[in-house]
């Protein structure tokens, strides 16, 4: 009985952590887009004919891969429309 209540806490203590860790990443994305601070606004994000987007900034670790508009990364550079 005492180590399946010591089981149940540790995977509730883990789910409380991965929420936790859920919410601040999602409220440091929101931070970002409510500045413009996303993929979707940056110079290097481009789209495909199918309207995939994709980063083309060699600084970033993104670069070359398929990117969403609501991404963020450290490498981010004002859109000059």
């Amino acid at each position: 009985m005492r180590i399946a209540l010591i089981v149940i806490f540790v995977i509730a203590a883990g789910v409380l952590i991965t929420v936790i860790a859920a919410s601040e990443a999602i409220s440091v994305a929101a931070a970002f887009m409510e500045n413009d601070v996303c993929c979707g606004n940056c110079k290097y994000h481009v789209h495909d004919d199918n309207g995939d987007g994709m980063c083309v900034n060699a600084d970033s670790d993104a670069c070359a891969g398929w990117t969403d508009d609501i991404q963020i990364c450290g490498e981010w550079v004002e859109r000059e429309d």
